[in-house]
């Protein structure tokens, strides 16, 4: 696509959408993408022929790329927490990345198939609700700094501290994902590659509930883990248009401004955390998930001719 002949400020409300919805990403450890893949497919066409991306699959692609420009944002914010455990991040990212690059190429191959698409979308996001919902039981009380009181063993066994800049610090039993919880960090991976949502949506309910980590550690764990599953899925997905016709090129004069405004919201989310009700913003984002799931569905359902 020839930069020569864009409209570079077509899509300048980008930024201020991309801003809330990087934010909202960022509390609540939810890939930025689900909330942006409706955006770009359900409310860019809204405005008009001028604005709305050729396919689903652009839209996909579009959204692995600003998503990945966010994440790396929060991810600064949550390192500069202290709050990052590269170390018990590894055994998920082992699992997670493989699978990232299938799902990444099987949305490559069925980039045709746009209702396909829409209909996997809707199913995922109206099955995402009650998970959700019923993530944030179980989670682990924080300890304060020099507290000698040990938490509830999750399903790691060997304990962990790890202490923030603000000199609070963390107790929580090391993570290991096991089968079963690989299984579910491979899907959510694959998800990741093929619709842009999933990561985060599958692996905070492991670290909570099942782990038992601290909301702000296990926020933090999984913004490093989406991103690296994220970047892989996205640079995959833009190697298979390298050699794409224009049309099918990646929009970067929206792209730009999508990035700016998810590098900013990524930079805001982690300084909220805290200071927003975490479970009610969960049981929030589960009710706009499943507005998001019925709109989509009937999105489809139109481009299937059914409506």
């Amino acid at each position: 696509m020839d930069g020569a002949g864009l409209d570079w400020t077509l899509y300048w409300f980008m930024l201020p959408v991309c801003v809330a919805v990087a934010t909202t990403a960022m509390l609540t450890g939810i890939s930025g993408a689900a909330l942006m893949v409706p955006v770009l497919v359900i409310g860019l066409p809204a405005l008009g022929p001028a604005y709305a991306l050729q396919t689903t699959s652009l839209s996909i692609g579009s959204a692995l790329i600003i998503q990945s420009a966010g994440f790396a944002s929060g991810l600064y914010g949550y390192w500069r927490r202290r709050l990052i455990d590269v170390r018990s991040a590894l055994p998920f990212l082992v699992f997670a990345v493989p699978a990232a690059v299938a799902g990444a190429l099987a949305l490559g191959a069925l980039a045709q198939y746009d209702t396909l698409i829409k209909g996997a979308y809707a199913l995922l996001m109206l099955a995402l609700c009650p998970l959700l919902l019923l993530r944030g039981r179980g989670q682990t009380v924080a300890m304060t700094a020099g507290s000698v009181a040990r938490p509830e063993m999750g399903a790691g066994g060997r304990l962990r501290s790890l202490t923030g800049h603000d000199g609070r610090t963390w107790h929580y039993s090391v993570p290991r994902p096991g089968a079963s919880g690989g299984l579910l960090t491979a899907l959510g991976g694959f998800l990741t590659g093929l619709v842009a949502v999933g990561m985060g949506e599958v692996l905070m309910p492991q670290l909570l509930r099942r782990h038992r980590l601290p909301p702000p550690v296990a926020a933090a764990m999984s913004v490093l883990i989406v991103i690296i599953v994220t970047l892989t899925a996205a640079f995959v997905y833009a190697a298979s248009l390298a050699s794409a016709a224009d049309d099918l090129a990646l929009p970067w004069h929206m792209l730009v401004w999508a990035m700016a405004g998810v590098a900013l919201g990524g930079q805001i989310g982690p300084r909220l955390h805290g200071l927003v009700a975490q479970r009610a913003m969960e049981r929030l984002i589960s009710l706009l998930f499943a507005a998001i799931g019925l709109a989509m569905g009937l999105v489809a359902l139109r481009g299937s001719g059914v409506l």
